[in-house]
């Protein structure tokens, strides 16, 4: 029973670990070794480590008395040989000789039971090492600093500053806290440097720039996966509320983000579950969504929401479409959570949704629709304004990039 209860708290730990690890974990950690640490680790905890205990432990008190034996006068140990050996020169009978080679061949078995079950422990023991090492080196987002409470509405205007901040992927030590002071010899790869952008309530901002430049960098530093530097980490406030002091769970569940590549559920999962895997709608709004992003082709009523999704049926366009769904119904179920369904404000982020989707004849829609349009290139925003009027400059970043 302690053997199963403290299995179950190690994998507990370990599962937490590396669920609430901080970004830079999943593309450095080895997937094999984590999948060995939960698989092969975990088994020897519950099954092979009480079994090796049980049969090597000793009673307490008879260790303790051999303890006390061992210190006793060499003199006793020589007496005790010298007995021995008196004994056997007077039995040599061929009985007692049988005796003696009869226990002494069961002697190797003996011992090679204590070596291989003390080996075991070991093995054992070192599956309980390295799961507590998973559990205590792994960084954790848990910062005890994220305490400030938000209203049930932030962000309800979705106003966004940012002021002057940098961030950079190599900025934690392993005290599970940044970096206090970074060396000027080795300074840190900046993913962001010196970022200053205003949105203002209800205004559509695109992010424009080449590969590299730091627009997905931008999204996970709002969604609190990136951290900004020590120097900087009060700089992004929403709708007066400093990012840095808010939790970072209530920040992903706050705001609706959709990124560039589609996330299915394994196995035979029906329709609705895929798209709404906390089920948190019912099949009729599901469907209501599904028509409204023009996947409606994908069921014909109601009840085909619970038939299972075939993915290779689905073209590369139709998967990046279902991220769709999946972002309008955590809309309307935040929305009905916090004031009984009317419409109200939220603050989305999208990465690249056009990515996989031939947008070509709605180009003019988007730059109609588009208030403001941001420049990031070489991890700096060189330009933001009107779209139509940075198109039609020639000297703008955004103008060259628009006739590329």
């Amino acid at each position: 029973m302690m053997a199963a209860i403290s299995g179950l708290s190690l994998h507990r730990s370990a599962l937490q670990s590396v669920i609430h690890a901080l970004l830079y974990f999943s593309p450095a950690a080895d997937i094999g070794v984590i999948t060995n640490l939960f698989s092969r680790d975990s088994t020897l905890i519950d099954n092979e480590l009480p079994m090796a205990i049980t049969n090597l432990a000793l009673d307490v008190d008879k260790a303790l008395e051999l303890l006390d034996d061992s210190q006793k006068p060499t003199y006793v140990l020589a007496m005790v040989q010298r007995c021995l050996l008196f004994s056997l020169h007077r039995s040599d009978t061929s009985d007692f000789t049988g005796a003696s080679l009869v226990a002494l061949m069961r002697f190797g078995d003996i011992l090679n039971f204590i070596i291989r079950w003390w080996t075991q422990l070991e093995t054992s023991i070192g599956a309980v090492t390295r799961l507590k090492a998973l559990s205590d080196k792994v960084l954790s987002e848990r910062f005890k600093d994220e305490t400030e409470p938000v209203q049930p509405e932030w962000p309800a205007q979705s106003k966004i500053e940012i002021m002057g901040v940098s961030a950079s992927y190599q900025s934690f030590n392993m005290a599970n806290q940044f970096h206090e002071e970074l060396s000027q010899e080795k300074p840190p790869h900046l993913v962001l440097e010196n970022l200053s952008v205003s949105i203002a309530p209800g205004e559509k901002a695109a992010v424009c720039g080449r590969s590299g430049s730091g627009k997905s960098s931008l999204i996970l530093l709002l969604l609190r996966m990136l951290d900004p530097l020590p120097s900087c980490a009060k700089g992004i406030i929403i709708d007066g509320v400093g990012l840095h002091s808010v939790n970072r769970a209530d920040v992903r569940d706050r705001i609706i983000a959709m990124s560039q590549d589609p996330v299915f559920l394994p196995g035979r999962i029906s329709l609705k579950r895929q798209f709404d895997p906390l089920d948190s709608s019912t099949p009729e709004e599901c469907y209501a969504v599904l028509q409204l992003v023009e996947l409606g082709n994908m069921a014909s009523n109601v009840a085909d929401m619970e038939t299972p999704l075939r993915l290779e049926s689905l073209s590369g366009g139709q998967r990046q479409l279902f991220n769709l769904p999946h972002m309008v119904l955590r809309g309307r179920v935040r929305s009905r959570r916090r004031n009984g369904g009317s419409k109200s404000g939220a603050l989305l982020l999208l990465d690249e949704v056009t990515a996989s989707i031939s947008m070509d004849h709605q180009i003019e829609r988007i730059m109609q629709r588009v208030i403001k349009v941001v420049i990031v290139e070489r991890v700096r925003v060189v330009e933001s304004g009107s779209p139509r009027a940075l198109a039609m400059d020639d000297s703008s970043h955004f103008g060259q990039l628009w006739k590329a």
